[in-house]
C-alpha cells in the first residue's frame, strides 16, 4: 500500500477503504453470510492502510525530524494514547473500541503529514486527477446502489451519509475547476458537480442535505462575480434537480423513498388524503409511509445515544473510559451503536487531555497550512474554501463521528494539505527545523 501510495495515486488508498469498508458491512453480510472469521479479517485489512501509515511516518521521522508544532503534539498524543492503553489494560477496562478509533485518527495525521512533508506527491495536476477518480468511482457506487436499493440489497454496503459527505467535501474542486479555461476538465467538473448534487438530495440525511446545500451557496457567492463559473454551476445544479425529479416521475430505486423521508414531498407524485397518509395501490417499492417515521426515529436515537455518551464522560472526565457503543432499543432489535458526536466520543474515548491534545493538533494543522497568516487573506477564495470545507465537516461531526471515519477523514486531510499548498508561498512549505536521528545514506 505504501509503494501504490508513492508510485501511483492518493486515489488508491480511497478505492481500497470502500472496499473493505463494504464487505465488513452489516448490509453485504445479511446478504451473503459470511463467516466471522472473514469478517474479522475484512476489519484487519480495513484498518491496515492506516497502521501503514503511522509505520511510514515513523521510520521517516527516525531518519530525518521535522521541528514543528504539529510533529511535537503527534508524538505526546501517541505517548499519552499508549500510557492510556496499557493503564486501562491493568485495569480490565475496554481498550478494543479505542483502539480502531484511534488506528484511523494517528494514521490519518500520519498521511497529512506525509504529504506536507512532500513523501506523497500532491501537486495541482495530480491532485485533480485524483479527486476526479475518486468523486467518480463514489458516484459511481452510489448510482448502482440508488438503483437496487430496496429491491435486491436492504441497506447500501457503504454508509450513505458518509459517502455522500465525502463528495460534498470534494464539492469546491468541482466549482473551482470550471474557470480553468480546460474545456474537458470543465465539462467533467459540471458532470460530476450534477451527480453529486442529485446524490446529495436522494442518498442522504437531512443534516448532510442542508449542509451540503449551505456549501453550495457558499460556493455560488464566493464566484458569484465570475460569471462564467457561477452560470455553470447554476446549471450544474438545475441538471440534478431534473434529474432527481426523473428519477422520482420513474420511481428508480429509493429515490421517493428518499425524498418522502428527507423533505416530505412528492405529493403530487405519489397519492395522498387531505390528511398526508398515503393512498393504497401505487407501486412505490419502499413504503413513503414508514420514510415519514424515520427521521423521527433517527433524531431519537440519536438523541439517546449522545444521552448515553455523556454519562459515559461523566465517569471520567479527565481521562475517559474506552466505552464507545452503547444499547439502543429500536423495538423491533437492539443496536450497539456510538454516540454519533465526535467531541463526544473523543471525550470518552481520551478524556478532556486526550480531546484537548486534537483540538490542538488540528490548530497546529490550520496554522501549517497558513491558514491565520494575514497575507494569505489575499487568497481569499481558497481561505474561504478552508472555512467551508472545515464548517461542513465538523458541523457533519455534530452528527457522526467524522474524526474517525475511514473515508470521510482522509479525504479532509487530503483537502486541507491541498489548500494549504495553493495558500503559502513555496519557500514556505518546506520545514525550516530538522533533527536527525539516524544516519542515513541520504535525506529523504
Amino acid at each position: 500500500m505504501v509503494q501504490c501510495l508513492k508510485k501511483y495515486s492518493i486515489s488508491i488508498l480511497f478505492i481500497y477503504l470502500s472496499i473493505f469498508v463494504a464487505l465488513g458491512s452489516t448490509s453485504l453480510h445479511e446478504q451473503l453470510r459470511f463467516s466471522d472469521g472473514a469478517r474479522q479479517i475484512f476489519a484487519i485489512l480495513l484498518y491496515l492502510p492506516f497502521l501503514l501509515l503511522i509505520l511510514w511516518k515513523i521510520v521517516s521521522d527516525l531518519k530525518c525530524f521535522h521541528i514543528s508544532g504539529f510533529n511535537i503534539l503527534y508524538y505526546l498524543f501517541g505517548v499519552y494514547y499508549v500510557a492510556l492503553t496499557v493503564y486501562r489494560f491493568c485495569t480490565d477496562a475496554e481498550i478494543k473500541e479505542s483502539f480502531y478509533y484511534s488506528v484511523v485518527l494517528f494514521g490519518v495525521l500520519a498521511l497529512y503529514a506525509l504529504m506536507t512533508e512532500r513523501k506523497l506527491k500532491l501537486d495541482r495536476d495530480h491532485f485533480q486527477k485524483n479527486f476526479f477518480i475518486i468523486a467518480g468511482y463514489f458516484i459511481a457506487i452510489k448510482l448502482i446502489f440508488t438503483f437496487i436499493e430496496g429491491r435486491l440489497v436492504g441497506n447500501p454496503p457503504i454508509n450513505n451519509l458518509y459517502s455522500t459527505s465525502l463528495l460534498v467535501i470534494l464539492l469546491p474542486f468541482m466549482v473551482d475547476t470550471m474557470k480553468q479555461g480546460n474545456s474537458r476538465k470543465e465539462k467533467i467538473s459540471c458532470l460530476l458537480l450534477s451527480l453529486s448534487v442529485a446524490l446529495m438530495l436522494v442518498c442522504s440525511s437531512r443534516a448532510v442535505v442542508l449542509l451540503g446545500l449551505g456549501v453550495l451557496t457558499g460556493l455560488f457567492l464566493m464566484y458569484i462575480m465570475s460569471k462564467p463559473v457561477a452560470l455553470k454551476t447554476l446549471v450544474s445544479v438545475g441538471c440534478a434537480l431534473v434529474l432527481v425529479a426523473s428519477m422520482a416521475v420513474l420511481n428508480v430505486g429509493i429515490v421517493r423513498y428518499s425524498l418522502v423521508r428527507e423533505f416530505n414531498a412528492l405529493s403530487a407524485i405519489i397519492p395522498m388524503d387531505d390528511a398526508g397518509a398515503i393512498i393504497p395501490g401505487e407501486d412505490t417499492t419502499l413504503d413513503p409511509s414508514e420514510a415519514l417515521d424515520q427521521i423521527g426515529r433517527s433524531d431519537a436515537m440519536r438523541s439517546e445515544l449522545m444521552k448515553q455518551g455523556i454519562a459515559e464522560v461523566w465517569k471520567n472526565p479527565i481521562f475517559g473510559t474506552g466505552n464507545l457503543y452503547y444499547t439502543y432499543d429500536l423495538g423491533y432489535k437492539t443496536m450497539e451503536q456510538t454516540a454519533h458526536n465526535f467531541i463526544i466520543e473523543s471525550l470518552v474515548c481520551y478524556g478532556i487531555v486526550g480531546t484537548v491534545m486534537i483540538a490542538l493538533l488540528l490548530l497546529a494543522i490550520l496554522r501549517q497550512c497558513g491558514f491565520f497568516r494575514k497575507e494569505c487573506i489575499k487568497n481569499w477564495r481558497i481561505w474561504a474554501s478552508i472555512i467551508l470545507v472545515s464548517l461542513y465537516y465538523f458541523a457533519f461531526g455534530m452528527v457522526q463521528p467524522s474524526v474517525f471515519n475511514t473515508l470521510v477523514c482522509p479525504v479532509f486531510f487530503v483537502a486541507i494539505t491541498y489548500y494549504g499548498d495553493l495558500l503559502l508561498p513555496v519557500q514556505d512549505r518546506e520545514p525550516k527545523k530538522i533533527f536527525r536521528l539516524l544516519k542515513t545514506g541520504k535525506d529523504s
